[in-house]
């Protein structure tokens, strides 16, 4: 069965100074109804700044997905992995 979830975000700063933020679905997963949480699956939509969450970095200090040029409804995705948390942002 298809999920479909229509959001929308609107988002202001007053003020100065850099802005390190993410928009993001944040899901979690358990084996059964009810029951502790065994992963967090997160769907960056945007990233202003905010790096994300990943095991493994380059010399850089750039997070190093696991998977690159994930095609889902006509985005391009990257996967990144720490622990059992998933993130993903366009």
């Amino acid at each position: 069965m298809p999920l479909a979830l229509q959001s929308y975000w609107y988002w202001s700063q007053d003020g100065t100074g850099e802005v390190v933020a993410d928009v993001a679905y944040d899901l979690f997963t358990s084996y059964s109804p009810g029951g502790s949480n065994v992963n967090e699956i997160m769907i960056w939509m945007a990233n202003i700044n905010a790096g994300p969450i990943s095991a493994v970095y380059n010399a850089e200090g750039h997070a190093v997905p696991i998977a690159t040029g994930i095609s889902l409804a006509g985005q391009t995705w990257c996967g990144f992995s720490s622990c059992q948390v998933f993130a993903h942002r366009s």
